[in-house]
C-alpha cells in the first residue's frame, strides 16, 4: 500500500486548497484537517469534505492532535496587510499576525512543502518577516506574483504565492531540479523583493539559482 500525501489546510475558507490538491493526487490524498474560524466556511467544509476532521482555532492546533503533514497549506488572513485596511501589518495586527501560528505549525510539523499565500502588498509589508521566520527554523523559500487575470479570470486580483521547504543537504539530494533561493533573511529580502515586485501590479517573480550538481 502506498503511503499518502498528508496535506493540512489552515485558514481554510471554503476549502480551495484541498479541492486543488484533490485533483492534483487523488485517492492518493488524505486530508489531514481544515481549520477556519467562521461558520459558514465550517458547514460548506462539511457539506464538500464529509468526514474530514475540522479545527475552530488555529492556536490550538499542535503536532499532538495532527500527526505527520506532508504540506501545509494555507492564506493567513491580510487585513492588516491589504491596501484596504489600516497598515498595522504582522506584527501590529491581530489577524494578520495569526501568520505567527501557520509558522510555529510549519516548525512543528515539519512538513516536506509549505503554501502560503497573500495579498501582494505582503512584498512591502511583511515579506520579509516571513522570510526570515521561515529561515529560523530552517526553511528555504520561493515567491512570485500572481493575478488571477493570469489564468484566465476577468479581474486582476494580484497575489503572493510562497514555497517554503527545508533546506537541509538531504533535501538537496534528493531534489537537485528544484531551484535554491539566495539570500532569503531578513532585511536583504525584503529589499530584494521589493526590488522584484516593485509596484503591487507588478507580477515578475524572484528568479533562484539551480542548486550545484
Amino acid at each position: 500500500m502506498e503511503k499518502k500525501v498528508r496535506i493540512l489546510d489552515l485558514f481554510s475558507g471554503i476549502g480551495g486548497f484541498t479541492l486543488a490538491a484533490e485533483h492534483v493526487w487523488g485517492d492518493d490524498l488524505e486530508i489531514v484537517g481544515h481549520c477556519d474560524i467562521n461558520d459558514y466556511c465550517e458547514k460548506v467544509l462539511e457539506k464538500n469534505f464529509p468526514g474530514t476532521p475540522y479545527f475552530k482555532d488555529v492556536q490550538k492546533l499542535s503536532s499532538e492532535n495532527l500527526g505527520e503533514v506532508n504540506i501545509i497549506c494555507g492564506g493567513f488572513p491580510c487585513q492588516d496587510i491589504s491596501q484596504a485596511g489600516k497598515g498595522l501589518g504582522i506584527e501590529k495586527g491581530k489577524r494578520s499576525g495569526l501568520w505567527s501560528e501557520f509558522h510555529r505549525l510549519i516548525g512543528d510539523l515539519r512538513p516536506t512543502f509549505a503554501v502560503i499565500e497573500n495579498v501582494s502588498a505582503l512584498t512591502l509589508r511583511g515579506l520579509n518577516i516571513v522570510l526570515r521566520d521561515l529561515a529560523e527554523i530552517g526553511y528555504d523559500a520561493e515567491w512570485q506574483c500572481i493575478g488571477a487575470y493570469q489564468i484566465g479570470a476577468k479581474h486582476r486580483r494580484d497575489r503572493i504565492w510562497v514555497i517554503a521547504y527545508p533546506n537541509s543537504n538531504e533535501f538537496r539530494r534528493l531534489y537537485r531540479g528544484f531551484q535554491e533561493p539566495t539570500d532569503i533573511r531578513g532585511v536583504d529580502a525584503f529589499n530584494k523583493s521589493a526590488e522584484i515586485c516593485g509596484e503591487i501590479s507588478n507580477t515578475n517573480s524572484k528568479r533562484p539559482q539551480r542548486f550545484d550538481k
